[in-house]
């Protein structure tokens, strides 16, 4: 295992999480991505992670088009990367762990928006995943204040989506 504090050696890590989290940011990814989102972010996803999108998103259309008066979804107005409606202003690594093809980074976003009086910060757990000679994103835990990691992660979160509402979804339509 090789700690790499800030990623400074060049591990391709750094590189893939600063222009990961920068498509994210522009693409604006609220709730779980559709087609033409995915497709803009999917190079810095890992297969399965991709997977699990394309499968929330089908569940979504088919939750959506079921219901008169659907209720709000778990993902709706999430940006599922960047942890927070508004998004981040800022990111920054903190550090690296790499253990063979498995890396995990911690990250800090920041949001200052005009009329703030200070500035929002957060710390997510990254875990990444080498696919074809490069790393990419397989999953994103949030960090909570005191250091210790929320119980739920990205990949937890949509799991439990697509078994809830799509058990509601092949229940309804049997009905």
């Amino acid at each position: 295992m090789l700690m790499l504090p800030g990623c400074k050696r060049q591990t391709g890590l750094e590189k893939t999480l600063m222009e990961a989290f920068s498509c994210f940011k522009t693409t604006e990814v609220l709730g779980v991505p559709d087609g033409k989102k995915l497709n803009a972010i999917a190079p810095y996803l890992s297969k399965d992670l991709i997977r699990v999108f394309k499968l929330a998103d089908q569940i979504e259309n088919d939750y959506y088009k079921q219901l008169k008066e659907p209720e709000p979804l778990l993902s709706e107005g999430w940006n599922v990367f960047l942890g927070v409606y508004e998004g981040a202003t800022s990111f920054k690594v903190l550090e690296c762990t790499i253990d063979g093809d498995k890396g995990t980074a911690l990250m800090q976003f920041t949001l200052q928006e005009t009329g703030m009086d200070k500035p929002e910060i957060w710390r997510r757990s990254i875990s990444l995943v080498r696919e074809s000679d490069r790393w990419v994103l397989d999953d994103i835990i949030d960090v909570k204040k005191n250091g210790s990691e929320a119980p739920e992660s990205l990949r937890a979160q949509l799991n439990e989506f697509i078994q809830t509402k799509g058990g509601t979804i092949k229940k309804e339509s049997h009905n």
